[in-house]
């Protein structure tokens, strides 16, 4: 239940799926590998930013947190 455990999911699950999808090393693949991981790191740096704005207004990590009046 804490916003750093989701940002480490998700970047697992980025480092476990780009070898599957970069792997017949097809030009398309390898195009297909980089959008997947430049996404991925825009959704990751929005996670991490609205973490931090979380935690600065509310003082904690914690995802229940979102019930707070200025989150």
């Amino acid at each position: 239940n804490h916003w750093i455990m989701a940002w480490a999911g998700l970047e697992i699950n980025t480092l476990a799926i780009l070898p599957l999808i970069s792997k017949s090393h097809h030009p398309r693949a390898i195009e297909a590998a980089t959008k997947y991981f430049l996404t991925q790191a825009a959704a990751s740096t929005l996670v991490l930013f609205s973490s931090m704005n979380n935690a600065w207004y509310t003082g904690q990590w914690d995802i229940t947190q979102l019930t707070h009046p200025t989150s």
